[in-house]
């Protein structure tokens, strides 16, 4: 039965329906107006990765020469951190990166950091098709990856992610059949671009909690948890209740019965993106980031070995430096890290210490490769 033959014979249906789709949409209307005000971006109710990309499109690439990538877990440790609230600020640039590159090269490198809160790993591939690889020069880039970046409960399927309904529209006809496969997908895709409050529902609702964690465990926003005169100097008044909650959290994505599908969908959009910094000519580090120890036990056994030698493969088979950071014996779980898996701004030193002489070996190759196509050009020109 049509929709027609259904209005035409039901008049108290039709007079019913036509005032609810109106009140619908100006609801909507207003929803949208609301949420995309700029001015909400800075108070922290609007979404981080929009006011994020749009930072990192703003600067000039020469400020970019290496491009952070990668989900909090990556963010953190290059932070700002304040001692009094024991919290980490996002950065467009990382500062000590930066500092230590220049020690070594002497000469001033951008370091910008491009990485999202709860991003997966296709969302990486969304960032790197549309706003990365889109760059000239191409910056090199520093992925850093973790087991959780694959198997989010949160978001078991790609086009159901933060960034995806934040930054892939309509017209990214070269992204989004990569995610939407099915008609009821491309219903879902279309309604996410018609109500900003449906497709930010899942962020606001995260965001709803975490403002109530933070009653908890300590915010940016908010003071009450600011530390009595001797613990000034060692702002770690909320250590044990951080790392207890944040086990909960990991415990909860590990021990997920249903991580099956979502870790082969993402391993596969992690090979198309090493595939595309290959035959792009995209110089790239992709490193395995540290976790406490605590965390990897929590993992099922065996199943971090096997992620490990599978991540390592494909950056091999893609001619991709890999560092895995997990294996170095310098980061110590009672000193480097912010929660169980975020390093604080002491692990943040070792790992710039680990990954910038990468950083510089890249830097030396791109530099190289930029001379030899300069030569070749030269060579080809008519005499």
């Amino acid at each position: 039965m049509s929709l027609h033959h259904i209005f035409a014979n039901s008049p108290f249906i039709a007079s019913r329906t036509a005032p609810a789709l109106v009140i619908f949409i100006l609801i909507n209307g207003f929803l949208n107006i609301l949420l995309d005000r700029k001015d909400l971006f800075y108070t922290g109710i609007m979404l981080p990765q929009n006011l994020i990309v749009y930072s990192f499109i703003s600067h000039p690439v020469t400020q970019q020469r290496v491009v952070l990538m990668g989900s909090s877990i990556m963010d953190t440790p290059f932070g700002r951190y304040n001692k009094i609230l024991d919290y980490y600020y996002y950065v467009a640039r990382s500062s000590t990166t930066e500092e230590h590159l220049k020690s070594d090269t002497k000469e001033n490198i951008g370091v910008a950091n491009l990485c999202l809160e709860g991003a997966m790993i296709s969302d990486q591939y969304i960032l790197l098709k549309k706003y990365v690889s889109t760059r000239s020069p191409v910056p090199i880039i520093v992925l850093g990856i973790t087991p959780r970046d694959f198997i989010d409960p949160l978001f078991r399927k790609p086009e159901e992610t933060t960034t995806f309904r934040s930054l892939v529209n309509i017209t990214d006809i070269y992204i989004w059949p990569y995610y939407i496969k099915k008609p009821e997908q491309f219903l879902e895709f279309a309604l996410n671009q018609f109500s900003l409050a449906y497709r930010y529902r899942t962020a606001l609702l995260c965001r709803l909690k975490q403002q109530i964690n933070n009653q908890f465990i300590g915010s940016p926003d908010q003071n009450h948890n600011r530390p009595v005169k001797n613990q000034v100097n060692n702002p770690s008044h909320n250590r044990e209740l951080r790392f207890a909650e944040s086990m909960k959290d990991y415990a909860k994505i590990y021990s997920d019965k249903d991580k099956g599908p979502s870790y082969c969908c993402q391993m596969n959009f992690l090979k198309q993106l090493l595939k595309l910094c290959h035959h792009s000519q995209i110089p790239m580090l992709l490193m395995n980031m540290p976790l406490t120890q605590s965390n990897r036990d929590a993992m099922e056994p065996g199943f971090y070995q096997r992620f490990k030698e599978m991540v390592a493969g494909l950056a091999n088979e893609n001619k991709i430096i890999f560092l895995d950071a997990s294996d170095s014996s310098v980061f110590k779980d009672d000193q480097d890290y912010w929660d169980c898996a975020h390093l604080n701004d002491v692990g943040g030193e070792k790992l710039n210490k680990l990954m910038c002489p990468l950083i510089e070996r890249l830097l030396q190759i791109q530099e190289q490769t930029h001379k030899t196509s300069k030569t070749n050009r030269l060579w080809d020109m008519p005499r």
